[in-house]
C-alpha cells in the first residue's frame, strides 16, 4: 500500500497544470446544475476532476475536459 501510495504521489508531480485550469476556490457556472464553488482539484490520468459544491445539487465530480464549467 505505501508503494502505491508513493508512486501516486511521483506521477502527480509530473503532470502539467494547463493555465486555463480552475482552482480550489473558484466560483463556477454549469448549464445544469446551476452556481456552485470548486472544493477541490483532483488529478485523474491525463486530466482532472473538478470537485465541486452546487447550491441546489449538492456535490459533483466533473472532468475538466469535459465540465461546461465557466467561471462566474
Amino acid at each position: 500500500m505505501k508503494n502505491l501510495i508513493e508512486k501516486q504521489e511521483k506521477e502527480e508531480e509530473n503532470i502539467e497544470i494547463p493555465a486555463n485550469l480552475l482552482k480550489k476556490g473558484d466560483r463556477v457556472f454549469h448549464p445544469k446544475f446551476g452556481i456552485g464553488n470548486i472544493d477541490n482539484v483532483v488529478p485523474s490520468g491525463k486530466t482532472f476532476l473538478y470537485i465541486v459544491e452546487f447550491n441546489r445539487y449538492g456535490k459533483k465530480s466533473l472532468d475538466s475536459d469535459y465540465s461546461q464549467l465557466k467561471k462566474f
